[in-house]
């Protein structure tokens, strides 16, 4: 047979290897439209968020008591006061202080409870049933025992039938009871992974951007592998400690100029989301291994960075975003980032099941849609998983100051009294020229009547020359006049437009220590009333931060320790609620509330009722409400009080054989006649 030397032979090896440069070719193609996929939306997103960050640069400078560069040029350029009434950093910190003496005061702020109608494990329920009807039955019996009777079988169903109802409640209530005790368990859990976490002290630093920024952003959980030490007994029985590493859910603080959504996002899981974050060479190094880490793209990402060709401006991100993020001053020129720092783009969306599969993850459906997190540096995707949480939630939230409908960023309190900041900076400026300008007098110098090459100075004790025509003329060399002070009119405006800013940011100037308030807030009661309506925008802020971060960070918490742990009690029937603004209702009423109740019971009957133990309980239960740490079993034992001698009769008078003596009747004038 002849051999066509127009067809190309091969052997098994080469076409097997023929075959797997196909498929490294497809794979590269499909990663190449991955990438490019990336880059269109994060293009998309950056575009969207250019007027978000420009306003949010603005509140940072106004908070921090600065001029935009435009407008400081301009107040040079008219040779005025640089001052800046920095109103707005007033209201900021006492706004974030306010909030976190709410919501960080010891007090748990959070809450997990059964609902109405608990489920437990079905074994639990059967067995609580067992036992509830056991002691129906054996009430029964007992009470036939005493009677003397004997209840038959059918008699015995009978009664239970119709004691079904309350049969029923009790078994409910048990539930109820066994549920709640449960609750607490659950809630310790997620205490206790919340404090280790760092989530604490992620949203003292969260209730800032609250405030001063468009939005507040949580991230957690998120799984780290972290050193801790580890205390056990050796096989000598001593104590000894040992470094270990542990997987620990934890939550930090994301930067809002960090966080790109979706162009037509209005919530964290409503589109896709960026974030900009930073890797050391030594920390990208160590993910080295790490499931859903690509090793080959790692390590040729690390040498292009030492390389040098990582330092260009590969995100191109603004000028504003770089200076929200406190980088602009690291930069020898605004297209290098710091030699410490790789900088990453981590994007939460969906992607399609057959560019998942070609990155490594194994899908059910290539046409499907999957909930995953990509991590590209540069031109490589280090990283591409599915998101761990089971419902597709982003490991984000988010609470601003003022919610805007629609949209996924909302108001800062710089944003609600810009205006009012403005002016008072307008009349600051205005005030220190037309004090500068009206403390000394304006000279008016008359030319025609000095000599040649006279000096323009005046001194005490100059001697003008002038000739007789001059004198006769009545003309004077000089000449002065004062400006018109309006100090007054200036602070008039500047105190309403201040007043003003109270009223639109709710933080009103009698909440942070102003002693001028007059009218209601002249008293200590008016005082109070004023504060607890200015409380209300108070109120609702901490309820944004209740309802979308700590709610939604609980929820993911419980969902995590039901999917990860075996841990007896995690059940899916709970009810999850923040309790920050149960507890400022509970810091404006419930003291007042017992200090009137200890006053109304301040008498002798009611201790008499109560107990003087129990009255020095309620004492030290009122002293903890209001903040007093007392310890009362540092203080003295309860001493009994004395007991009362009984009263003791008069003294009778008795006879010599030791009778008492009986009275002499001695009236002589009020016997009625018979």
């Amino acid at each position: 047979m002849s051999i066509n030397p127009l067809v190309q032979t091969a052997n098994a090896s080469e076409v097997t290897e023929a075959q797997n440069t196909v498929v490294t070719e497809n794979k590269l193609k499909i990663i190449s439209t991955l990438s490019e996929l990336i880059d269109k939306k994060w293009s998309d997103a950056k575009k969207a968020k250019e007027t978000v960050e420009d306003d949010m640069l603005c509140s940072v400078r106004q908070r921090n008591g600065e001029y935009e560069p435009k407008k400081l040029a301009d107040i040079k350029e008219a040779n005025q006061p640089e001052i800046f009434m920095n109103i707005t950093d007033t209201k900021c910190r006492n706004a974030v202080a306010w909030i976190k003496d709410i919501l960080m005061t010891g007090d748990r702020i959070f809450s997990v409870d059964p609902t109405p109608i608990p489920e437990l494990p079905q074994e639990i329920t059967v067995s609580i049933q067992e036992n509830v009807l056991t002691q129906f039955i054996q009430m029964f019996a007992q009470q036939a025992i005493q009677t003397g009777q004997m209840i038959p079988g059918d008699a015995m169903r009978q009664i239970i039938v119709e004691n079904q109802q309350q049969i029923k409640d009790e078994v409910q209530a048990q539930i109820k009871k066994i549920a709640k005790k449960l609750s607490e368990g659950v809630a310790d859990k997620i205490d206790d992974d919340w404090i280790e976490g760092g989530f604490y002290e992620a949203l003292e630093e969260v209730i800032d951007d609250v405030v001063g920024l468009k939005a507040g952003i949580m991230k957690g959980l998120v799984l780290r592998k972290v050193k801790t030490r580890q205390t056990s007994f050796g096989q000598d029985g001593l104590l000894k400690k040992e470094v270990v590493y542990k997987i620990v859910p934890q939550y930090e603080r994301r930067n809002p100029f960090c966080i790109y959504p979706s162009p037509y996002s209005t919530d964290v899981n409503k589109g896709y989301l960026f974030d900009v974050i930073t890797q050391k060479p030594s920390q990208l190094y160590n993910l080295i291994g790490v499931e859903g880490f690509n090793e080959k793209e790692i390590r040729d990402v690390l040498r292009e960075f030492y390389a040098g060709e990582l330092k260009k401006d590969w995100l191109v991100l603004s000028d504003s975003a770089k200076e929200g993020m406190g980088d602009m001053d690291k930069y020898t020129s605004k297209e290098e980032y710091p030699d410490e720092n790789i900088y990453c783009l981590e994007l939460w969306d969906e992607i399609e099941g057959r560019m998942l599969r070609d990155c490594g993850i194994d899908v059910e459906d290539d046409d499907c849609s999957y909930p995953c997190v990509i991590w590209k540096i540069g031109n490589h995707i280090i990283k591409a998983m599915l998101n761990y949480d089971q419902l597709g939630r982003k490991p984000f939230s988010k609470a601003s100051l003022q919610n805007i409908n629609d949209s996924f960023w909302g108001k800062s309190l710089p944003e609600i009294i810009s205006d009012c900041q403005q002016v008072c900076n307008a009349c600051a400026r205005a005030t220190l020229a037309n004090v500068g300008i009206g403390s000394l007098p304006q000279v008016v110098l008359n030319t025609d009547l000095l000599e040649p090459n006279a000096v323009y100075k005046l001194f005490p004790g100059k001697v003008w020359k002038m000739t007789t025509e001059q004198m006769l003329n009545s003309n004077k060399p000089v000449d002065f006049f004062s400006p018109q002070m309006v100090i007054d009119k200036l602070l008039t405006v500047y105190n309403t437009f201040s007043k003003i800013a109270d009223e639109h940011s709710g933080i009103p100037a009698y909440a942070h220590g102003d002693t001028a308030v007059g009218g209601a807030g002249s008293t200590s009661s008016g005082l109070h009333q004023l504060i607890q309506m200015a409380a209300r925008g108070i109120k609702a802020i901490v309820r944004n931060i209740d309802l979308h971060i700590i709610v939604t960070s609980l929820q993911r918490h419980y969902d995590y320790l039901l999917d990860n742990q075996e841990i007896f009690g995690i059940m899916g029937d709970y009810k999850f609620d923040g309790r920050g603004t149960a507890i400022l209702m509970k810091k404006e009423n419930v003291a007042q509330r017992k200090l009137e109740y200890i006053q109304m019971t301040a008498n002798p009957l009611d201790i008499q009722l109560v107990g003087v133990e129990a009255r020095r309980k309620m004492l030290f239960e009122v002293a903890k409400t209001m903040g007093i740490d007392l310890d009362e079993n540092e203080l003295p034992p309860m001493q009994q009080a004395p007991q009362l001698a009984a009263p003791q009769a008069p003294p009778e008078n008795l006879d010599q054989a030791g009778n008492p003596v009986q009275g002499t009747e001695t009236r002589q004038f009020n016997k009625e006649p018979k």
